[in-house]
């Protein structure tokens, strides 16, 4: 120890205290966790593009890069699954249509994400169809729609008060969990997108209020929290949801 130093340690020559060196080792750690994680994300993320360009690039898609970062950013932000994405191109892969009417599908899926809305419900919707053999350009209006009846649902919900916020846990009654609000917006535009395709006018807002309620009970409990379900039930009428709807037709 050197005099004069007393509690502190020579490190490379220069007195430093012991307690700020064991300090600025366990910051390191800490730093040297957090660039591991970030490089494992980074990793993760290379390697889900290298599995969707190629198959974007056999489908003839233009702008294929753009599409696979659109994509894989989705997958990372939670709003799109890889799996699901993957099928859904195996399945386009040996679709009839045109290199510009899978395009036109990809980038409704794209747009979706860019919108920071969740896209898996619009990719199974896909999927379904093209399971059916239900031509390209009628999946593609289905899922736009369904995408333009999101963001009317999210505008709905934010006008009432519900948010999504960042995290799992719910920071206030009203700000949900991220997962959950985007649970709600899927299964809520779900159920009106199934009514209007159902033969049901966008101005019975008894009817659309039905569906609505008939869906969000059913997954109350077991696909979303019962909480929010009630929240949504308690705020939002009728006269809502023909807004919502409208609007998304305009």
């Amino acid at each position: 120890m050197i005099a004069g130093a007393r509690g502190s340690s020579a490190v490379c020559g220069i007195p430093v205290r012991c307690g700020r060196a064991k300090g600025l080792a366990s910051r390191g750690l800490v730093i040297l966790a957090v660039l591991l994680a970030a490089l494992a994300v980074v990793g993760i993320a290379q390697e889900l593009r290298e599995s969707i360009l190629p198959a974007l690039v056999d489908l003839g898609i233009v702008n294929a890069d753009g599409v696979a970062d659109g994509l894989v950013v989705g997958i990372e932000q939670g709003k799109l699954t890889a799996e699901t994405t993957i099928r859904l191109l195996d399945l386009l892969a040996a679709a009839p249509g045109t290199a510009e009417q899978k395009e036109d599908l990809l980038l409704v899926l794209v747009a979706t994400l860019e919108s920071e809305l969740p896209a898996e419900g619009l990719a199974d919707k896909a999927i379904q169809g093209l399971t059916r053999g239900v031509s390209l350009m009628q999946i593609t209006r289905e899922i736009d729609m369904r995408r333009r009846l999101q963001l009317s649902v999210r505008e709905l919900l934010h006008a009432n008060g519900i948010f999504g916020a960042p995290g799992e846990a719910r920071t206030a009654l009203n700000h949900l969990p991220q997962s959950s609000f985007d649970g709600l917006v899927t299964h809520i535009a779900g159920a009106l997108g199934d009514s209007l395709e159902a033969g049901g006018s966008p101005f019975d807002g008894v009817g659309l209020h039905a569906a609505v309620q008939h869906r969000l009970t059913q997954l109350a409990g077991a696909v979303l929290p019962s909480q929010d379900v009630d929240l949504v039930l308690e705020r939002i009428g009728s006269d809502d949801w023909t807004q919502a709807v409208l609007a998304a037709l305009e």
